[in-house]
């Protein structure tokens, strides 16, 4: 793509996201040497930026990688190789690896006694806070193609927008995580001003288990350019030629597939949350539910959930409920007793044993 001028800045921001990734060990190692495709090909942030962009961001790792390093919260677990430029080899010595396989989800002392006994609960997206998140990256997707498809292949495209939007509205239902452990942002913004409590999940077992569930567990991406998004070329060879893309056999399951993506992208604006989701869509050919849809009524609303019993999948894959949640951090503005807390686990009966620790934010 030549020379990096225009959105110089977004290019600087992802390639320090692409470095930091880079460090996080792999789940299987391969030996050798690497390129930054081949260490980060199963990352869906990565895989959604095209291949333009990748090719920015080697270019500008390449050049700046002690910068990169310095900045970098975690040191280095790549090195590149000088003789071979673009090329990565693993750094064998480095020990630190188990510190980036968490992920956190910010919730109240409710909800942690909750999952602590046993269940975790899937929300609605159509009954959170905001809804427009929902649709964000429908509305990009649709606008995208209709930039570049000729006029008699825009009312295609307008049939499939309304019938999307008037018959297959998919309901997803999800639970939100973050990379970020003990963030300011993350209490104020997702426990109740830093009340309520941050739980840290293994990232690898997590996915497992909720895999046996028919739950999937994504990073999401945080998408400028949806005229570069493979989803476009998807709908847009569909408008074309009736070409379906992947295993999906009708209109209705491509509906479906790009209503199961929606939950995988928000503004670019939050991309400093380094959000997961763990969610399903209702009415997915791929994705069917197992659990027993639920509601309750709060705030004048009526909140649809999903729950499913995580604790027996975890044995039957052969971890412990500490495996899958080693840790849990009391908030920074938290109300409740550290010893009347453990009297309430420990009535609970669980097998929990993992570690209370009380937040280093200064939020107060």
């Amino acid at each position: 793509m030549g020379t990096i001028t225009k959105g110089s800045e977004d290019i600087e921001e992802l390639a320090l996201t692409a470095f930091i990734k880079m460090q996080l060990p792999p789940h299987s190692l391969r030996r050798g040497r690497l390129s930054i495709s081949d260490i980060l090909q199963d990352d869906p942030w990565w895989r959604s930026l095209d291949v333009g962009t990748h090719q920015q961001i080697g270019r500008l790792i390449r050049k700046n990688f002690s910068k990169y390093g310095e900045k970098s919260p975690i040191p280095a677990y790549y090195h590149i190789l000088s003789d071979e430029p673009g090329m990565y080899i693993h750094d064998e010595d480095y020990k630190d690896e188990k510190s980036r396989d968490l992920v956190y989800h910010y919730t109240d002392l409710s909800a942690f006694l909750g999952i602590i006994s046993g269940t975790i609960r899937l929300s609605n997206s159509m009954t959170m806070n905001d809804k427009k998140e929902t649709s964000y990256y429908l509305d990009h997707l649709f606008e995208a193609a209709g930039t570049m498809l000729a006029e008699k292949e825009k009312q295609e495209l307008d049939r499939l927008q309304t019938t999307y939007y008037l018959l297959y509205e998919t309901p997803t239902y999800l639970m939100s995580f973050t990379e970020n452990g003990d963030d300011a942002a993350q209490w104020e913004r997702y426990a109740y001003g830093g009340e309520g409590v941050c739980i840290a999940f293994d990232k690898e077992a997590l996915k497992i288990i909720a895999a046996k569930n028919a739950i999937q567990l994504d990073y999401v991406s945080y998408y400028r350019d949806y005229s570069l998004l493979p989803d476009t070329n998807d709908l847009m060879r569909y408008i074309r030629n009736k070409a379906f893309p992947r295993k999906i056999k009708n209109e209705k399951e491509l509906f479906d597939y790009f209503g199961c993506r929606s939950a995988l992208f928000k503004h670019p604006s939050f991309r400093s949350e380094y959000e997961y989701r763990m969610y399903y869509a209702t009415n997915s050919y791929d994705r069917k539910p197992r659990s027993i849809k639920h509601e309750v009524t709060s705030d004048g609303r009526i909140r649809e959930f999903y729950e499913f019993e995580w604790e027996t999948l975890t044995r039957k894959e052969g971890f412990s409920i500490t495996d899958v949640v080693p840790l849990v951090i009391l908030g920074p503005k938290r109300k409740v007793d550290r010893g009347i807390l453990q009297r309430r686990l420990d009535e609970l009966k669980h097998s929990w044993k993992g570690e209370i620790k009380d937040s280093d934010c200064p939020l107060r």
